[in-house]
């Protein structure tokens, strides 16, 4: 059973897993699988068969989702139970022994050294867009300044992103915003554009440990929707072109 949201297929670990069902279904067939989309309107994989498409969480809810899975599983042979007392107490033990580390991450050197990385990761990766995007026609240009990266080149939207811990050892309520404008906001070191710059869209992320091994950027405002920072740099320039082809310059 497959949680299905856009990266999957795209992170290491995902992409093995990807290649593991594509080669097994060569001989099996694909009623070992059940997809279940977690985001609406997903594209799924052109390679997975239509029939293997169970309906959304969004529309039908966990507790239907879960009812197809275990429904699946019984057609496979099988035999649901009930989690036992002793299970579910080192499944709370286990939960309990993670919140504790990811708050640790959140007050510690090591967090805020992990997230500026991130941020760095984030910038190169943006940055190494520009090329295969000029290449379609589109010429964005990202620019550094202190904590800010401006993506310009699209009139008359412009993004700014920023990320600035304002502890060494905390990031608890840091967050990397993506803030696109029509117009050119007021920054240091650069001139504002005549008229008023008008945000039309901002967007906030947390840098955080999600699970024992695996820290990542999650989308505030997108429904805890987790990024690597490759592929939030790829979110963000979709983002700005999708936003600056229904904006009007007048």
């Amino acid at each position: 059973m497959v949680l299905f949201r856009p990266e999957w297929g795209e992170t290491p670990w995902t992409r093995i897993e990807r290649d593991a069902i594509k080669n097994r279904s060569l001989n099996d067939g694909w009623d070992f699988t059940t997809f279940v989309p977690t985001v609406e309107h997903p594209q799924m994989p052109l390679w997975l068969p239509k029939t293997r498409l169970y309906v959304g969480l969004q529309r039908w809810g966990m507790e239907n989702a879960a009812a197809a899975i275990e429904a699946r599983a019984t057609e496979r042979g099988s035999s649901p139970r009930e989690e036992t007392v002793a299970e579910r107490a080192d499944r709370f033990a286990r939960a309990a022994k993670l919140k504790q580390k990811q708050e640790e991450f959140q007050s510690s050197h090591i967090g805020v050294n992990a997230a500026l990385q991130a941020y760095e990761d984030f910038s190169l990766a943006t940055e190494g867009h520009v090329k295969p995007i000029a290449a379609a026609g589109i010429k964005i240009e990202v620019r550094r300044s202190q904590q800010y990266r401006i993506l310009t080149g699209l009139y008359p939207c412009n993004a700014v992103c920023s990320f600035r811990p304002f502890y060494t050892n905390v990031l608890k309520d840091t967050y990397l915003y993506v803030d696109v404008y029509k117009g050119f906001p007021e920054l240091p070191g650069f001139h504002p554009s005549p008229n008023k710059a008008s945000k039309l869209k901002s967007l906030r992320y947390a840098y955080r440990l999600l699970r024992t091994d695996h820290h990542a950027w999650v989308g505030i405002d997108e429904k805890g929707r987790e990024f690597m920072p490759q592929q939030l740099a790829e979110h963000v320039l979709r983002t700005y072109m999708d936003i600056a082809e229904h904006t009007k310059a007048n």
